[in-house]
């Protein structure tokens, strides 16, 4: 060890004394002194801080979640009564009454309870996203009282469309 030194202590007394001359090869230093590896931990303050953080973000986000479920049950309703619908009673004006109940739930009562024919069905397109209930204008005044059968097919894409608009409306 101390003939490692006595090599150690000229080449740098060697170095400084000539510090352009000489091949760098020809130093004799020792290897770079390598600390010990820190070992990992949770125990630090900053795990808990993001621990809390995480566990606030995620608590947040399910009482999100909850409100926006709560919030459209009269959706879920609403989807529930047009499918328990029977295309042997009068579906058409049943339809039109949920729909009337949603869009005033929704829109409130003074903006929608005026609205009938086609300003309805144009208020019910502009609100919903691809539901083009103008193009059963026609169909739906000649048809108010009873579907016959040559008709259902008519009836069944009207109740679509009107799922359609439940699902998707503001």
């Amino acid at each position: 060890m101390i003939s490692d030194e006595a090599t150690y202590n000229t080449s740098f007394i060697a170095l400084m004394q000539n510090p352009e001359g000489g091949n760098p090869s020809e130093l004799l230093l020792e290897p770079l002194f390598q600390p010990e590896p820190v070992a990992f931990s949770f125990d630090t303050p900053a795990w808990y801080a993001l621990g809390g953080l995480l566990v606030i973000i995620i608590s947040y986000g399910i009482w999100r979640w909850y409100r926006n479920f709560k919030h459209n049950s009269y959706r879920r309703m609403a989807i529930k009564s047009l499918n328990s619908l029977r295309l042997e009673a009068t579906p058409l004006l049943e339809t039109q009454i949920v729909l009337k109940q949603v869009a005033m739930k929704s829109y409130g009562r003074k903006m929608v309870a005026s609205l009938y024919g086609i300003e309805w069905l144009q208020f019910l397109e502009r609100t919903g996203k691809n539901t083009p209930f103008t193009q059963c204008n026609e169909w739906l005044e000649f048809h108010r009282e009873n579907i016959d059968e040559e008709h259902s097919s008519k009836m069944l894409e009207f109740l679509e469309f009107s799922k359609k608009w439940i699902k998707t409306h503001a």
